[in-house]
C-alpha cells in the first residue's frame, strides 16, 4: 500500500534524525505519491546531499527524483511491447489522464488497436482505468508518465502538443471554456513551432477562468506560462508583458504568495517606467503597495522612521513609496486611478508623516471621488481617510467611516472590499467595547471569506475568533484558533500575521503564568525590530512579571528616552502604554508613572486593542487606576477602577474583570478608610473565583497572598506545602457541599509547620518523619472531634 503523508513524515524523521518541515513532507509526498521505494530513494538522496542538516533554514523545497528511480521505471516499461510504448508515449503528451477518443485521433490507429495495447499496459499496472469514466485511463504514477514523455525529442513533443491541441479544439468547439486549461497547456508547449499569439490567448483565458473559479494558484501558473511563451515572439511586446505581469501579480496576491507578488509587481513597474506609460505604472504601484504591506512592509516603515529626524521627514513627506512616483507620473490622467493611489498614501505614510500630513492625500481623494460621483471610488477614498484617522482619539469617527465603507461595498457587490470593510468596522467597534457589534462583523467576515476562498481572507476569522476567546477567558479555544490562524499565516508567508500569533500567545501565557516561555521569542523580535516599541515593551513587561527589576528598568529607560516625547503614536500605542504602566508600578518609578498617566488619560473609555484586533487587553481605565493608585491619587484611582469594572463586565471580558477587582481591592486596602476592608475582601473573593475557574495562576497566587496577609499569615511563611495542597485541590475540585453550613458557607483551614525545612535538617529524616506522623495524628484527631473533613494533605500541609 502507498504511504500517507504522516507515514512520509515519520520515515524522514527516523531516517534523517530531524523533524521535517511540513513543506518538505508535502514535496516528497507530491513527487513520490507515497510509493515506499520512491520515498526511500528520495530521502536517501536528500541526506546524501546534506539538505536535511538544517531543514528549518530552508524557505522552499524542491525534490529531485534520483536517477536510480527513473531507471527502475524504465526497466518496467521495457517489458512492454514496442507498440504499447509508442501509444503510451502519445498518452503521456496528452497528460496524466487521457481518453481513448483523443488518443485515437492523434495516434492514427483504430480504437480496437489502441484498446489492445492499453489492455497490455493495464495488465502490467502501468496505467489503470479511470472509475466512472468509460474509455479513460490514468498513469499509475506520475514518474511513469514523465519517463515516457522525456523519451520524445523536442521536435516530436512540439508536433504532438499541437496535434492534441487541435483535436481538443475540434472535440470541444461547442464548450471551449471547459478545456481552456488543457488548450493553454498544449498550445503553449507547441508555441516553439506554432502560433505564439494563439498560445498566449488560450493561456490568458485559462488564467481568467481560474480566477473566476477561485483557483488562484492555478491562475498564477497560467499567467506565468503566458509570460514564458511571450518570450518566443520575434518582436518584443513590452506592453503585453506588463499586462501579463499585472495579471500574474493579482493571482499571486489572491493565492497568498505576497513575496512573489512584490517581485512581480516590481518588475511590472520597471517595464511601465521604461515604456513611459503612467497608467500601467499606477496599476502596478497599487498592486505593489498591497503586496508589500501584506509581506511585512510595516516593519520597514518603522525602521525608516527610526532613521529620519523631524526635518527630514517633513522634507520627504510623500517621497516614501512607489505610490508617490506613480502619482507624479500619472498627473491629471485617469482621475479614477488617481483616487485609488491617493487612498493608499495614508497607510504608506504611517509613522513617516504627522496626522495632518496624512490627511492631505486622504482629503484630496475624497474630493476627487465626490466629483466623479462613483460609489466604488468613494469607498476607496473612505478607506484612505480611515487610515489617516487611525488612532484612539478618532475611534467614533472611524466607526462612521467604516460603516459607510460597508454600505458602499455592499451596494456595489464588491465582496473583497466588503470583507475588508467589515473587518475595519470590527476593529473600530472593538475599541469602543461594542462586543455584540464585533461578533456580528465576524459572522459577516466568515461568510465572505468562504465565498472568496483567498488565504488572507480565510485568516481573518480564526484570528478574530482567537482574540474573542482569549478576551472571554476561553483560553484553550483561543490557543487552538491562534494556531489555526498561524498555519494560514505561514502558508502565505506573511511576517506581520505570524507576529500576530506571538502577540496572542504572549497574552495567553501571561494569564497562565507561563510568560517566561515567550522571553526568547520576544528577545529575537526586539533584536530583529529594535525600532518597534511594542516588542521592547513586551520584554520589559516579561521582566517585571518575573521579578527582574534590573532588566525591566533597562528596557524602560530605553523606551522612556526624552520623557516619552519621541514615543511613536502608532497602532499599538495604547498596548505599549498599558504594559509600561505595569512596569513602572513594579519598579516604583513614580515620575514615569505620572508621565504615562498623562499620556493614557485621554483614552480612559477605550478598550486596549493591539493593532488590527489581534488582542484586547480590557478597559484602559484599569491601567489608569493602577497608575493613579501608585501616584496616591485615591479618588481618581477608585473612579478609574469603577469605570473599568463597568466596561469590562459589559464586554464580558472576565479575565480583565478579575484583574480590575484585584487592583481595586489593593487600592482600597492601601488607603483603608472605614468600610474599604469589607469591600476589598468581596472584590478579592470574586477575583479569586474567576481566576481559579479560568486557570489564571499568577492572579490566583496574588489574591491568595493578600487574603493570607489579611489573616495575619505571611505569604513567605505559608510555605510550599500549602501551595502544593492548593494546586491539587484546584485540579481535583472536590465536592464540599456536604460540609456547608446552613447559610451555604464552608470554613476552610490551611495548616503548615513553620520552619519544617530547618527542623528536618536538625533532627534527620527518620526522627522528622516520627514528628510528622504525630503531627498528622493530632490534626486528624481534632478534625474528627469537630466534624471536620480532610480535603487534601501534602507533606506537612493540610487543607
Amino acid at each position: 500500500r502507498g504511504l500517507t503523508e504522516h507515514d512520509v513524515e515519520r520515515f524522514i524523521e527516523i531516517t534523517a534524525g530531524v523533524k521535517p518541515p511540513e513543506a518538505l513532507v508535502e514535496a516528497v509526498y507530491r513527487e513520490t505519491e507515497g510509493n515506499p521505494f520512491f520515498v526511500n530513494e528520495v530521502v536517501r538522496l536528500l541526506v546524501a546531499d546534506g539538505r536535511l542538516e538544517k531543514p528549518e533554514e530552508v524557505t522552499s523545497w524542491s525534490v529531485t527524483i534520483p536517477q536510480g528511480v527513473r531507471e527502475v521505471v524504465g526497466r518496467r516499461l521495457d517489458h512492454l511491447s514496442e507498440e504499447c510504448n509508442r501509444v503510451l508515449t502519445m498518452g503521456s503528451v496528452i497528460g496524466r489522464d487521457f481518453g481513448l477518443a483523443t488518443l485515437e485521433q492523434v495516434s492514427e490507429r483504430s480504437g480496437d488497436e489502441i484498446l489492445e495495447v492499453l489492455e497490455e499496459a493495464v495488465a502490467a499496472r502501468v496505467i489503470s482505468e479511470v472509475p466512472n469514466r468509460v474509455e479513460h485511463y490514468t498513469f499509475t504514477h506520475a514518474l511513469i508518465k514523465e519517463t515516457l514523455y522525456e523519451e520524445l525529442s523536442t521536435a516530436r513533443r512540439v508536433r504532438a502538443h499541437r496535434q492534441i491541441g487541435e483535436v481538443l479544439e475540434e472535440q470541444h468547439k461547442d464548450d471551449i471554456d471547459s478545456q481552456l486549461a488543457q488548450l493553454a497547456y498544449h498550445f503553449s508547449e507547441a508555441a516553439q513551432g506554432g502560433d505564439v499569439d494563439k498560445a498566449i490567448d488560450y493561456t490568458v483565458r485559462a488564467g481568467e477562468r481560474a480566477i473566476k473559479l477561485l483557483a488562484y494558484e492555478e491562475a498564477a501558473v497560467h499567467y506565468d506560462r503566458a509570460l514564458q511563451v511571450l518570450e518566443l515572439k520575434e518582436t518584443a511586446d513590452e506592453v503585453r508583458r506588463c499586462e501579463l505581469l499585472l495579471a500574474l501579480t493579482g493571482a499571486e496576491a489572491k493565492a497568498g504568495d505576497f513575496q512573489k507578488a512584490v517581485e512581480t509587481s516590481d518588475a511590472a513597474i520597471g517595464v511601465a517606467k521604461t515604456l513611459k506609460m503612467p497608467v500601467l505604472q499606477a496599476r502596478a504601484a497599487l498592486l505593489y503597495d498591497n503586496a508589500r504591506w501584506e509581506a511585512g512592509f510595516v516593519g520597514e516603515v518603522y525602521e525608516l522612521a527610526s532613521r529620519l529626524d523631524d526635518d527630514d521627514l517633513r522634507a520627504r513627506r510623500l517621497r516614501v513609496s512607489v505610490v508617490e512616483e506613480a502619482l507624479d507620473a500619472l498627473a491629471d490622467q485617469e482621475p479614477a486611478l488617481r483616487v485609488r493611489l491617493l487612498s493608499h498614501l495614508p497607510r504608506v505614510l504611517v509613522l513617516l508623516a504627522s496626522p495632518e500630513e496624512q490627511l492631505i492625500p486622504a482629503q484630496e481623494a475624497m474630493e476627487l471621488a465626490s466629483r466623479l460621483d462613483d460609489d466604488d471610488l468613494r469607498a476607496a477614498a473612505l478607506g484612505g481617510m480611515r487610515w489617516a484617522l487611525w488612532g484612539p482619539e478618532n475611534t467614533e469617527k472611524r466607526v462612521e467611516i467604516s460603516t459607510a465603507m460597508v454600505e458602499l461595498a455592499d451596494s456595489a457587490g464588491h465582496k473583497a472590499r466588503l470583507m475588508g470593510s467589515h473587518f475595519m468596522r470590527a476593529v473600530d467597534l472593538l475599541e469602543l467595547g461594542n462586543i455584540s457589534g464585533v461578533d456580528s462583523e465576524r459572522e459577516a467576515i466568515a461568510d465572505l471569506a468562504e465565498d472568496l476562498r483567498q488565504p488572507h481572507a480565510l485568516y481573518l476569522n480564526p484570528v478574530l475568533g482567537a482574540m474573542r476567546a482569549l478576551m472571554d477567558g476561553r483560553f484553550s479555544e483561543g490557543e487552538a484558533l491562534a494556531l489555526e490562524a498561524l498555519a494560514i499565516a505561514q502558508r502565505v508567508r506573511s511576517e506581520w500575521r505570524i507576529g500576530n500569533f506571538g502577540l496572542q500567545i504572549f497574552s495567553l501565557r501571561r494569564e497562565q503564568g507561563r510568560l517566561a516561555e515567550t522571553e526568547a521569542a520576544t528577545k529575537r523580535m526586539v533584536e530583529r525590530n529594535p525600532h518597534i516599541p511594542a516588542y521592547r515593551a513586551g520584554l520589559a513587561f516579561i521582566y517585571s512579571e518575573t521579578g527582574r527589576d534590573t532588566d525591566a528598568k533597562r528596557e524602560l529607560e530605553h523606551l522612556a528616552a526624552n520623557n516619552f516625547a519621541d514615543f511613536p503614536r502608532d497602532l499599538n500605542m495604547l498596548l505599549v502604554l498599558t504594559m509600561l504602566s505595569q512596569v513602572c508600578v513594579f519598579l516604583g518609578d513614580v515620575a514615569r508613572a505620572q508621565m504615562l498617566y498623562d499620556l493614557l488619560l485621554p483614552y480612559s473609555g477605550r478598550n486596549v486593542v493591539t493593532g488590527p484586533a489581534v488582542t484586547a487587553s480590557g478597559s484602559a481605565s484599569l491601567y489608569l487606576g493602577t497608575l493613579a493608585a501608585a501616584l496616591e491619587l485615591w479618588d481618581e484611582a477608585e473612579e478609574h477602577f469603577q469605570d473599568a469594572l463597568e466596561m469590562n463586565e459589559q464586554m464580558g471580558a472576565r479575565p480583565f474583570v478579575a484583574h480590575t477587582q484585584y487592583g481595586y481591592a489593593q487600592t482600597l486596602l492601601t488607603r483603608d478608610p472605614p468600610g474599604d476592608r469589607q469591600k476589598a475582601l468581596r472584590l478579592l473573593t470574586e477575583a479569586l473565583d474567576t481566576a481559579q475557574e479560568l486557570g489564571m495562576k499568577p492572579l490566583v497566587e496574588r489574591v491568595l497572598a493578600i487574603k493570607l496577609e489579611l489573616q495575619g499569615v505571611s505569604s513567605t511563611n505559608a510555605g510550599a506545602s500549602i501551595d502544593a495542597v492548593a494546586s491539587l485541590v484546584y485540579a481535583e475540585k472536590p465536592d464540599l457541599r456536604p460540609q456547608a453550613a446552613p447559610d451555604g458557607t464552608v470554613t476552610i483551614l490551611f495548616s503548615d509547620i513553620e520552619g519544617s525545612t530547618a527542623k528536618t535538617e536538625e533532627l534527620g529524616d527518620q526522627r522528622w518523619m516520627e514528628v510528622l506522623r504525630e503531627h498528622n495524628a493530632i490534626v486528624r484527631e481534632q478534625l474528627a472531634a469537630h466534624e471536620g473533613f480532610e480535603v487534601k494533605s501534602e507533606g506537612d500541609g493540610f487543607m
